[in-house]
């Protein structure tokens, strides 16, 4: 996600996309998604050792959540990123406004 942010701010590509106005809050939108990406690595890379040994279920242990919740949660993050690379982006200008009338 970095990545194509950075992408899209370094080719200038990011106008196509929101009103230049707002491209500062993109900037710092982007440098908010690194610093939380790191927080995310710190509590990837974090294990917890185990001091006891749990018979079949001692209440502290919990489910990381159905299929379904998770395939809802890669989509989230994968489509985005997809349509994002897949599909160029073009400009929009007044003989596509004079066409819709």
């Amino acid at each position: 996600m970095q990545r194509f942010f950075f992408k899209l701010h370094y080719t200038g590509d990011i106008a196509k996309f929101i009103n230049p106005k707002y491209d500062i809050m993109s900037k710092i939108a982007a440098v908010v998604f690194i610093f939380l990406f790191f927080i995310q690595l710190t509590r990837v890379w974090h294990f917890h050792q185990h001091t006891h040994a749990c018979e079949d279920d001692c209440g502290h242990h919990h489910d990381s959540g159905s299929f379904m919740k998770r395939s809802i949660g890669h989509c989230i993050i994968i489509f985005p990123l997809l349509t994002g690379f897949l599909i160029a982006p073009t400009t929009l200008d007044a003989s596509l406004a004079a066409k819709k009338k």
